[in-house]
């Protein structure tokens, strides 16, 4: 669905779920913002058990204006009903009868979607969701929106620590909100209520000293005080991970927190959700995620949140075979078979073309951002996944043919550079051209269990491996391996 759908339409009515948050609130927001810039007047509104009255969304609503009104039994609209940062027809909002729906949110699909929906959960807020369908139609959000939006994707990835897509962190970054404004919302996010929820959550955590890691549950409470929680639980001696909880209408919410390189907590965030769950990640040591309640109900009828969680942590400590190639050789080399790299077409762009005389830059994309050290000498490399990584010039002469043409792919997220100097971001796939590489062979062996493999060149970032994804060695070396997955060996190594 694209915004302009909705230009077809006269009488529209923008819904947020019940007691709304930040989130919702900013994603109506900025679709009426939309609308009458485009001459449709929209009614904004919200239902649930009162108006807003915690102190950050107040401040929000007074301070930006928002048009949004509380309307606790709203009567059947005869127009289009547009839902935001919810689904029409779930657990968390009221549901009003209307003529046509239309839905744009971010969490996982709970029941038929209408013809007119945009459902992503796989961003960190609704709020980037329609940032980016504002991005798409050509309108330039300003300093209000600018800030409301930011503001909603803070208060959905507890302070920016959660963010799980680059969309959202492309968000995170943009120019053009009041600082002010933001630092003024940011500093009364919590409120003596939340203080004690915090409190209780602490004093009722269940440490396990066998993982060191700590399980806390909280009552229903803003996101932020699971981050909070989890924060504080980081600072006991002894503990090495963090998952705090709570449970709410539509389901559970978590904050997941690391200290140890073997345990990254987007992977732990996303192993709590995995197998139709719901949905995590986020960042090496700060991550999060959703567990939806039906889905929940339906894969572990009667079971406690609590005893899910705690198997699911102990689950995934357990399921991979660490690998740390600068300590040695891999112990066992066997079952090794050799490959050939196959001739598929990757992408390079020449650093000097795009950025002449530049030292340090950003890279996005959909795995995270890694920042490197570009010169005259340096090409950026896009493999068939969209990753990039740098590469001398010199080594790239020796392994890649050019092939005279530009880079025809196309990925989920098309990566980008951030120049830090200027705050752009500057799309790499327009400027690149496509190369294949010279022959190069390989041994490989399938795994049949999970391994995290610490490599020669990074030794605080594991690759980790899955069952069924493909353990790859240079040459005959068992100390210079990396994991590749096992949708993309097939197509970038053939067996001799």
């Amino acid at each position: 669905m694209r915004l302009t759908d909705l230009l077809h339409f006269d009488n529209i009515a923008i819904q947020c779920h019940d007691n709304p948050d930040a989130d919702a609130l900013a994603t109506g927001y900025a679709l009426h913002r939309y609308l009458a810039a485009h001459g449709r007047q929209a009614r904004l509104f919200y239902s649930g058990r009162a108006p807003v009255t915690k102190p950050n969304l107040a401040r929000m609503l007074g301070v930006l204006d928002l048009p949004a009104r509380y309307d606790p039994d709203p009567a059947p609209h005869d127009g289009l009903l547009v839902t935001v940062d919810c689904q029409y027809g779930a657990g968390n909002v009221r549901k009003v009868a209307a003529a046509q729906v239309a839905v744009i949110d971010h969490h996982i699909q709970e029941g038929e979607l209408p013809a007119l929906a945009e459902l992503r959960p796989y961003l960190g807020s609704c709020a980037t969701l329609v940032w980016k369908m504002l991005e798409d139609a050509g309108f330039t959000p300003d300093a209000a929106l600018s800030t409301a939006l930011a503001y909603g994707l803070f208060t959905d990835t507890n302070g920016f620590a959660e963010v799980r897509h680059p969309l959202d962190r492309d968000l995170r970054d943009a120019p053009g909100g009041d600082g002010r404004i933001l630092r003024d919302l940011k500093r009364c996010n919590l409120s003596l209520e939340d203080m004690a929820t915090a409190s209780r959550a602490l004093a009722g955590l269940a440490y396990h000293p066998e993982g060191r890691f700590v399980l806390a549950a909280t009552a229903p409470c803003d996101p932020n005080i699971l981050g909070f929680v989890s924060d504080m639980a980081m600072q006991v001696d002894g503990v090495d991970m963090a998952v705090v909880f709570s449970e709410g209408p539509e389901g559970f919410k978590y904050s997941v927190r690391t200290a140890t390189r073997e345990v990254k907590a987007s992977d732990l965030a996303r192993a709590l959700s995995a197998g139709g769950l719901g949905s995590g990640g986020g960042h090496a040591d700060k991550a999060g995620g959703f567990i939806s309640a039906a889905n929940f109900e339906r894969l572990h009828a009667g079971a406690r949140a609590a005893a899910i969680l705690e198997q699911r942590i102990r689950e995934h400590l357990a399921a991979y075979e660490l690998v740390d190639c600068a300590q040695g050789p891999l112990a066992d080399a066997r079952g090794f078979a050799e490959y050939e790299k196959l001739p598929v077409p990757v992408g390079f762009v020449p650093c000097e073309r795009l950025f002449p005389g530049k030292a340090g830059l950003s890279v996005r994309m959909l795995e995270g951002d890694i920042s490197i050290t570009a010169g005259p000498d340096t090409c950026l490399m896009i493999g068939s996944s969209g990753e990039v990584y740098p590469i001398e010039k010199a080594k790239f002469a020796a392994s890649y043919t050019p092939l005279g043409r530009p880079l025809e792919e196309e990925f989920a997220y098309p990566p980008c550079v951030l120049d830090t100097d200027r705050g752009d971001r500057v799309p790499l796939l327009p400027h690149a051209e496509a190369c294949v590489g010279k022959k190069v062979r390989v041994r490989a062996r399938e795994l049949d269990r999970g391994m995290k493999v610490f490599t020669r060149w990074d030794a605080d970032n594991y690759l980790r491996g899955d069952a069924g994804d493909w353990l790859v060695m240079r040459g005959d070396d068992p100390a210079d391996l990396y994991i590749v997955t096992r949708d993309l060996f097939p197509r970038l190594y053939a067996k001799v």
